[in-house]
C-alpha cells in the first residue's frame, strides 16, 4: 500500500513504522502480532505501545516501549482508566474499538499533561493486528514524543500524569474500508 498522506504528515519515523507494518505477512489483511514481535524496528520500539481491546469499554495496556515507560511508569496490564482522563477515556476506547471492529488504523494528536502541569503534544499512529489465537484484538501504536519535551532539564524527566486531549482521529484504510 502507498503511504497515506495522514501518515506522511506526521513525519519520517511514522512513515517507517507504517512501512514496517505494511511489509509484514498478512492474514485476511492484517499482520499477526507474533510476526510484528519477531521483527521489530529497534530504533522505533521505545516509542511503541500495544493495547488489547476487549470490548468497547475495556482497553488494556499490553506493552509500553522503554521511552514511554520512562515518562509514565510501568503500566503493562493496566486499564485505560490509568492513563486517560474522564471523557477522553471514553473517546479513546470508542475509537480503539472502531479500529479493531472495521478493521482500520488511525492517526491522532493527543495532549499529555505532566505531573508538573506542563502540556506535551504527542501524535500517534495506531494500527490493528490480526486477532490472536486467544481471540484478543490488539492495536499497535507508534507514538511521537518531541525530544525537546522529553527532558525539562538535564536531570529531571517529564513525568506524564494523564492524556488530557485526544483526537479527533484521522481514519486510515488498511484495505478493509473506514468506519461509517
Amino acid at each position: 500500500m502507498t503511504v497515506p498522506d495522514a501518515i506522511s504528515d506526521l513525519g519520517p519515523d511514522f512513515v517507517k513504522f507504517w512501512q514496517h507494518w505494511d511489509a509484514l505477512p498478512k492474514d485476511d489483511l492484517l499482520p499477526h502480532l507474533s510476526d510484528y514481535l519477531d521483527s521489530v524496528v529497534p530504533e522505533l520500539q521505545p516509542l511503541v505501545s500495544m493495547m488489547d481491546i476487549l470490548s468497547p469499554s475495556d482497553m488494556r495496556i499490553r506493552l509500553l516501549g522503554t521511552r514511554i515507560t520512562d515518562m509514565i511508569g510501568e503500566l503493562t496490564g493496566s486499564t485505560a482508566e490509568t492513563l486517560y482522563a474522564g471523557q477522553i477515556r471514553q473517546l479513546a476506547m470508542e475509537t480503539s474499538w472502531r479500529a479493531v471492529e472495521q478493521p482500520c488504523g488511525y492517526a491522532v494528536k493527543r495532549t499529555l499533561r505532566s505531573r508538573s502541569g506542563a502540556s506535551i503534544d504527542s501524535a500517534g499512529l495506531v494500527l490493528p493486528m490480526a486477532r490472536g489465537d486467544d481471540g484478543r484484538r490488539t492495536l499497535v501504536s507508534f507514538n511521537g514524543i518531541p525530544r525537546r519535551e522529553y527532558y525539562l532539564d538535564e536531570e529531571m524527566k517529564v513525568s506524564v500524569e494523564t492524556v488530557q486531549a485526544f483526537g479527533p482521529p484521522t481514519w486510515i484504510d488498511v484495505e478493509a474500508g473506514l468506519p461509517a
